[in-house]
């Protein structure tokens, strides 16, 4: 019984680090985005197709999506504290690395 349930608890932390790590992939493509249409819409804007309105818009977006990275990098790396507690170690100690499908 116990062994089952500190099992499930170390696979559940394994899951959480993967899940935080897709997270981060996820909200960095969503910055790189935002940071493309705002640099687009600032283009615009300099050539009056667009109002000061959109350019502040589209930097809003910006801000939100890289808030959205650090709130994921943040969760990504409590991931890996709860891991270490589910497990019993500390990761750095003990030689633990992930490696990420691609060899990431």
């Amino acid at each position: 019984m116990l062994e089952q349930a500190v099992t499930e608890e170390a696979l559940g932390a394994i899951d959480a680090v993967e899940q935080s790590w897709q997270r981060i992939a996820a909200n960095r493509l969503a910055v790189s985005l935002a940071e493309q249409a705002y640099v687009a819409e600032q283009a615009q804007f300099q050539q009056g197709f667009v109002t000061g309105n959109e350019v502040m818009l589209a930097l809003a977006a910006l801000a939100e999506a890289r808030s959205a990275e650090l709130e994921a990098t943040c969760d990504h790396r409590q991931s890996w504290v709860d891991l270490a507690f589910a497990t019993g170690t500390v990761a750095g100690e003990v030689g633990v690395s992930w490696v990420q499908a691609g060899g990431r």
